[in-house]
């Protein structure tokens, strides 16, 4: 959680680091500087999260079939955010 805390801010501090990683090692170059810059106007980064979060995200992912589970699992049966916490504490991050 430290390590996704840390990217994260980096992710934050140096929007061109972010552009570059997601751009070219997540994607490969399969989208464009406006593609990239559409979809972060729509969804910034974060350093949080919450288990009705997870639970719209796996909820969206089963309708549309994507990890093809049967019964998805409630998110919070399973989701903790206590490691973030401490993470983000340990850098000083609000």
């Amino acid at each position: 959680m430290r390590c996704f805390v840390q990217a994260t801010r980096t992710f934050i501090d140096r929007p061109d680091i972010a552009e570059h990683y997601v751009r070219q090692s997540m994607f490969r170059g399969q989208i464009t500087v406006a593609d990239f810059r559409a979809a972060m106007a729509n969804s910034p980064y974060s350093y949080d999260i919450t288990p009705q979060h997870i639970q719209v995200t796996t909820d969206v992912m089963a309708q549309t079939g994507v990890g093809r589970m049967a019964r998805p699992p409630l998110a919070s049966d399973w989701v903790r955010t206590d490691l973030l916490a401490a993470a983000k504490k340990s850098l000083n991050i609000q």
